[in-house]
């Protein structure tokens, strides 16, 4: 039932997007300097991320902006520099597809949730929700919930020596498990003003 669904889920996209995309985990570059994730041509595949794409932001002088109402989707995020800034009003839904890398990886950028972050489904060994790493920073003034991570080492976030995660809003974690599994693994530095609620793990 599992593998239908998401069969039905992949030929639903291709039909939407047209032939010659249908390719589980290529990579959509940010390449538009200061710019709204939802104007294609700021993508190096010149159009908006799909829920099959890793996307990547990679400049320190990247400004990407996540507004509206619509939702936007990737099947994973690396910020290797510059910032992600998710809007008041705005979602960022992240599925892994029970894949096994990072949902959203922070390396010397900085991540601005001022909306709603969503990462679900990864399976396997270290797989993480959100892997912050270097210098990186994650400023929750909204909503982050991070679900059903599934194996040996996996972490619903791994907070890496030097980084931070700075909560103001509301941090929902749950549904981690596997051997030295964990809600939150952490080596860096956690402030937290708000509510944070980890939930469910084995």
């Amino acid at each position: 039932m599992l593998f239908k669904t998401y069969l039905a889920k992949i030929i639903l996209i291709a039909l939407s997007w047209g032939p010659g995309v249908l390719c589980i985990g290529q990579t959509n570059i940010w390449t538009g300097g200061i710019g709204n994730w939802f104007v294609a041509s700021n993508w190096s595949l010149n159009h908006i991320p799909s829920v099959l794409e890793e996307v990547s932001i990679s400049n320190s002088t990247d400004e990407v902006t996540i507004s509206g109402e619509i939702p936007a989707t990737a099947l994973s995020v690396t910020l290797m520099g510059g910032v992600l800034s998710i809007a008041d009003t705005a979602q960022l839904l992240i599925d892994l597809l029970d894949q096994t890398h990072v949902g959203l990886w922070i390396d010397s950028g900085r991540v601005d949730n001022q909306g709603a972050v969503y990462i679900k489904n990864g399976t396997g060994s270290n797989a993480y929700g959100i892997f912050n790493g270097g210098i990186g920073l994650f400023m929750n003034g909204g909503t982050l919930e991070i679900s059903n991570f599934i194996g040996f080492n996996a972490d619903g976030i791994y907070n890496e020596f030097g980084s931070t995660i700075d909560n103001d809003g509301i941090l929902i974690i749950r549904d981690i498990r596997g051997i030295q599994a964990d809600g939150i693994y952490c080596e860096g530095s956690i402030l937290n003003d708000s509510l944070i609620t980890i939930d469910t793990i084995d």
